[in-house]
């Protein structure tokens, strides 16, 4: 039943208060210390740049624009920002970078001019300069969406500037692209008598080689750091350099005082760092086992690729896996496998077990009785019909459970199952099905639980609910939500919040995590087998990768506390006689550094669960904040939803030059005004308040 508080707020008259400004003594000084006077507005170079962003026409402010992605902790950052928000015809794109003094260097200007291909419309004109000097036409016979034609120029000389620029049907043209024009290797017709190379921007140091018209060369570059480039160049007879060939040096793998963080494979073509297939296996740990189960397109004389990025935002080099076949055996049937645990023994030395008839594929079932120790790792080997035992597979065996609250929770399924009933999954559940979230719908039934979903689901008593041995770890996932809110799932082991990333575009995230804990706090870490709140700006994924419970991050509340915005606000927590409980926040927001609309709450939990918020337009929340000095009263209405009176309200008012008051919101009937000052507390035993 839902029941109705109101907060009345009269503000006192204090004419004798004065708001102070400071300012800075010497602001010449601070601008100085805040912007890097250089006359191109870059930053030092001895100081690296760490983040960078861009704002169309106005500026929100530093720290505040559009955040660019590129490679940072360097010098120089090239950086592409690619279909910026807004950057159209008449507007104009400032970029500006942080450095490592937490300095923000002066906004760069960027003009805007038509890209090409120009979208939309034909080219009609073209022309190039070489050297930036006059424009010479290049000959379009009719009006096209690209230039496909490649363009004669004879006589090009090492060092040459060549610029192309088009004009669409529109009569804009578009920005000119400029090529330094070096000779390809090997040089055609030509021999080659000299090499050299160099590191980053360092002197070039010569290699001997043996001249003709290729030449081989072995290079020894010394101790190199991560990220380095190393650039390779041959000379030829007629006094050209060909371009140079650069090779960015990666650590190999495992690296040393680094964890890894995520892994990725290709098969014979790079696609570019962080662009190819996902590797799924358990991160944050210096070496990290993996196995990579029917890799696509990896078949007969074709390579596959691994590489790992470690904990300060480094991929390390590529390694070359050869091609195996893999099970089931090419041109064999399995006729057994085994299971051992830790150690590997030879061939036919675990526990065997006899598959008749022969057989493709096998799905490996096998009890071990009593469970074992967290930290056993588990074997299978397969036998062929040429009675040859394949390599064995490993996995780490790791006890899965959640802790279930009596009454409702939100809970999902973390482990990739052959049955995902709810039933099966969670034996003690009071229905067979569960209660998904459909946006406008509401609650909604199903039966069975998807990855990466959560659900609403009651509980006659609570405990620990095991998943071991209904299906195989699931690591990493990623979750698809739609604009709006969304019960999202978990994967098996721990996430902390802060480190779930989002697919590229606009911001996604447009609240908080929330967990039910018979209301709805704010949830640092995603745990194995929850269902979590989560309201997005537009439809997207969330990326989720699990670490090992043992290694559950531990949130310092000390710390939480420091920096919580939140701790400025008085409280007033309402607490039924069943447990269920929420902390709700109001107060002046004297420095507007609090976010009102990020603790927007979820929507309300089904009939017989504990929820109390904030009555607002959005659905309610648990934060609200009004000026410093508001001239009339406010009233901020609460909602309870509970079927366990008494209800217990307490509260902690900070002194403030507001007053606050506490109603019943029926004229007095049930109980008298409260004023709320300091500390205090009332029960409410009427559920018809």
């Amino acid at each position: 039943m839902k029941n109705l508080l109101l907060f009345l707020m009269s503000f006192c008259s204090l004419q004798s208060q004065v708001l102070a400004q400071v300012v800075p003594r010497n602001q010449s000084y601070l601008e100085g210390k805040r912007h890097v006077n250089t006359p191109d507005g870059v930053l030092d170079l001895n100081l690296q740049i760490i983040d960078g962003e861009y704002f169309i026409d106005t500026d929100p402010g530093e720290g505040l624009g559009i955040h660019i992605t590129a490679t940072y902790n360097q010098p120089e950052v090239p950086a592409q920002i690619i279909n910026p928000t807004g950057f159209t015809e008449g507007k104009t794109l400032y970029v500006r970078f942080k450095n490592s003094d937490s300095a923000w260097c002066r906004p760069r200007a960027v003009v805007y001019r038509v890209p090409y291909p120009m979208p939309g419309n034909n080219i009609i004109a073209g022309q190039y300069f070489i050297n930036y000097g006059s424009p010479q036409p290049i000959t379009i016979s009719s009006p096209l969406p690209e230039y496909p034609a490649t363009l004669p120029l004879p006589g090009l000389n090492d060092g040459d500037v060549v610029s192309v620029q088009f004009k669409n049907s529109d009569g804009l043209w578009g920005n000119s692209r400029a090529l330094v024009y070096h000779p390809p290797y090997p040089m055609k017709d030509l021999n080659v008598d000299l090499c050299e190379y160099f590191v980053n921007t360092g002197n070039a140091i010569n290699v001997p080689i043996i001249p003709g018209p290729e030449a081989s060369a072995t290079i020894n570059p010394g101790t190199l750091s991560r990220g380095d480039v190393v650039y390779v160049r041959f000379h030829s007879t007629n006094g050209s350099w060909c371009q140079p060939r650069a090779v960015v040096f990666r650590p190999a793998y495992p690296m040393s005082s680094n964890t890894v963080l995520a892994g990725e494979y290709f098969v014979d073509n790079d696609p570019g760092e962080g662009l190819a297939t996902h590797i799924t296996a358990t991160y944050n740990q210096p070496e990290v086992p993996t196995q990579i189960i029917n890799p696509i397109g990896f078949t007969e004389g074709h390579t596959l690729y691994v590489r790992f990025l470690s904990s300060d935002s480094i991929w390390c080099r590529p390694r070359a896996v050869p091609y195996k076949p893999a099970l089931p055996f090419a041109h064999n049937k399995i006729v057994a496998y085994e299971w051992f645990l830790n150690t590997v023994p030879s061939g036919g030395g675990g526990t065997v077990i006899t598959v008749d008839p022969p057989s493709d594929s096998v799905t490996v079932s096998f009890t071990i009785y009593p469970a074992p120790p967290e930290s056993t790792v588990i074997y299978a080997r397969f036998k062929n019909s040429n009675l040859v035992w394949g390599p064995p597979r490993s996995v780490r065996y790791q006890p899965v459970s959640v802790t279930i609250l009596q009454g409702w929770n939100l809970i999902s399924n973390p482990i990739t199952a052959p049955n995902d009933s709810v039933k099966t999954l969670f034996p003690g559940a009071t229905f067979a099905y569960a209660f998904g979230f459909a946006g406008a719908l509401g609650y909604q039934q199903d039966y069975t639980m998807e990855n990466g979903t959560g659900f609403w689901e009651k509980f006659a008593s609570a405990g620990a609910n095991d998943f071991t041995g209904l299906g195989s770890a699931r690591n990493s996932d990623s979750l698809a939500v739609v604009a709006g809110w969304n019960i999202l799932g978990s994967v098996t082991g721990f996430v902390d919040t802060t480190t779930i990333a989002t697919d590229p575009g606009t911001p996604l995230a447009a609240s908080h995590w929330f967990e039910y804990q018979s209301g709805y706090p704010i949830a640092s870490t995603i745990e194995q087998g929850k269902g979590y709140w989560k309201k997005a700006t537009r439809a997207g994924k969330f990326y989720l990768v699990g670490i090992e419970p043992t290694a559950r991050p531990v949130a310092s509340q000390q710390t939480r506390a420091i920096v919580n915005p939140l701790d400025a606000l008085n409280t007033v927590t309402i607490t039924d006689s069943r447990g269920g409980s929420q902390t709700l926040y109001f107060g002046s927001d004297v420095k507007n550094e609090i976010a009102v609309s990020s603790y927007e709450l979820p929507p309300v939990p089904p009939m017989g669960a504990f929820d109390a918020r904030f009555e607002t337009s959005e659905g309610g929340s648990m934060v609200q904040t009004h000026a410093a000095k508001v001239p009339d009263a406010l009233e901020f209405p609460v909602t309870i939803q509970s079927d366990a009176y008494p209800v217990t309200i307490t509260w902690k008012v900070e002194k403030s030059m507001a007053s606050y008051e506490l109603t019943d919101g029926v004229d007095g009937r049930v109980f008298s005004v409260k004023s709320m000052n300091g500390e205090g507390s009332m029960k409410i035993a009427n559920s018809q308040v």
